[in-house]
């Protein structure tokens, strides 16, 4: 179909949002079954790259990147559903903010010449 669509005139742009809407979400949806196996994640890589070759989609695409993107976003819906039988099973979030210092570090006192030469000078 995108093959024909290109043919017909249609923009890079329109031939990415037809890709976009169309194949990605059914590779998506399936996804989480896949990600167990590295042969089959491995097949839709060379999916997605042969879609880039033929100009199906103008940017690259990692099926990692799919994989972790779908794993967040079920994780996310787990999280907001206290019915769901995975509730239970994920650790509850943390609500931390760490107060990293912004200050240097403090330079050893150096006494004799064999102790300073055993740091980089800066």
């Amino acid at each position: 179909m995108l093959r024909t669509l290109r043919r017909e005139g249609y923009s890079q742009s329109e031939i990415d949002y037809l890709f976009s809407s169309i194949v990605l979400p059914n590779i998506s949806y399936g996804l989480a079954v896949y990600g167990a196996a590295e042969a089959e994640l491995t097949t839709i890589q060379c999916f997605l790259d042969r879609c880039k070759k033929h100009r199906y989609i103008s940017y690259s695409t990692d099926i990692h990147d799919l994989l972790e993107k779908q794993d967040k976003k079920i994780r996310t819906k787990v999280m907001g559903l206290e019915g769901h039988p995975l509730y239970n099973m994920l650790p509850e979030g943390k609500n931390t903010r760490y107060q990293l210092s912004r200050k240097s570090a403090v330079k050893p006192k150096v006494n004799t010449k064999r102790f300073m030469s055993s740091f980089v000078n800066a």
